[in-house]
Formats: C-alpha cells, structure tokens, sequence
C-alpha cells in the first residue's frame, strides 16, 4: 500500500479524479497543490491508515460518482438554502480567501489557474478597494 503522503500528491481534486476516470481523452494538467490544514491532514491520514482510502462512505468503500452531490442537495434542503451547483463552493472559497487579503499567488494555486492573469480575470470584483489606502501613502 503507497504511503498517505503519496495518495495526497496524487489527488488533484476529485473533480479532476472523475475527469481522469470517465473521461479518457481530459487533457493533462500540471498537477495542483492544495494545502489543507494540520488537522485535516490528521483526520485523512488516520482515515487512509484504517481503510486504505482517503474518502470513504459508512461502509468504509469508495463512494461513488454522484455521492457527494445528492448529499449537498439534500443539505440545501434541509436548511432552506436556496440551490446552487456544489462547483459554487469552489467560488465562494476563493472569492473568501480574496476578499481576507491573501495573496494572488496562492489564490492561485489553489484555484488551480494556469495564469494569475485568469484568477484576476474572474475574480477581480471581489480585491479589496483600498484606492484611498493606497494614494495615501503618496503623500509626504
């Protein structure tokens, strides 16, 4: 059995995993690196030790295809949220890390943009607009 870190390195992100499996002829892309935090990385990890997969359902298997989906649906309804794609969350995330300051670089990255140009492209809207900030520090 590999080692967890080598899974990790070589989850993309499940979206990417689906592509791969389903769809023979996706282009290759560079591979993405997606930090997680120490905790995260300590639930996964003791996952992977006690069954051998990363993510898995209450039967301790491989979920399948469209799980994570009819799970999302059905918390939006129970909550009374209105509907959006699960991809919607993927925005909100990096539209959050925007919007707190980090740096575009790791916006990035995370997003998994092949240019910081695209990243800016999409998200711009949601920079903090610090033109008052910044002109300030003109003055002497």
């Amino acid at each position: 059995m590999p080692s967890f870190n080598d899974v990790l390195k070589e989850i993309k992100s499940p979206i990417d995993a689906i592509r791969h499996k389903y769809l023979k002829s996706w282009p290759e892309q560079k591979p993405e690196k997606h930090v997680i935090s120490d905790k995260l990385y300590e639930i996964l990890k003791a996952e992977y030790k006690k069954t051998g997969i990363v993510f898995v359902n209450n039967k301790g298997n491989r979920h399948e295809q469209n799980t994570i989906g009819k799970h999302f649906k059905r918390i939006l309804k129970r909550f009374e949220l209105r509907k959006i794609r699960f991809h919607d969350i993927r925005h909100t995330f990096i539209s959050i890390l925007i919007s707190n300051g980090a740096k575009l670089l790791y916006v990035k990255e995370q997003a998994g943009h092949s240019s910081i140009k695209m990243t800016i492209d999409v998200y711009s809207k949601w920079l903090p607009n610090d033109d008052n900030l910044e002109i300030n520090k003109l003055d002497i």
